[in-house]
């Protein structure tokens, strides 16, 4: 687009990256759901099958019942914890507030390194 002059120049590689958007949102239907997803609505039977066919593997395997019991015990933690994005900033101990302040420097930093 280099080659080209006034508004085409930035206009064309914004609108182009519609076509992207609209590809994914064909096929979006047609995506199978998440394990986690199956597991936290409590479709554990379905997610069990689904996490297999994931991996690659038979859904009475060890390797699949470890990792779904992990998932469930992930999502069985979550139910009992109460959080908000104010917390990030809040000290708790745990200095969230640098914590998100050093990721926005890195942020920055990246962007400037990459222009």
């Amino acid at each position: 687009m280099a080659e080209h002059s006034g508004s085409v120049q930035w206009r064309f590689p914004c609108a182009f990256q519609i076509v992207f958007i609209l590809i994914v949102c064909c096929f979006m239907p047609f995506l199978p759901e998440s394990p986690r997803y199956l597991a936290a609505v409590g479709k554990t039977e379905k997610a069990t099958y689904a996490l297999a066919a994931l991996r690659g593997d038979h859904a009475d395997s060890d390797y699949i019942a470890t990792e779904m019991k992990e998932i469930l015990l992930v999502i069985d933690m979550e139910r009992e914890q109460v959080g908000s994005w104010s917390d990030c900033f809040k000290d708790h101990g745990v200095s969230g507030w640098q914590r998100v302040l050093i990721g926005f420097r890195y942020v920055s930093f990246s962007a400037c390194q990459d222009s």
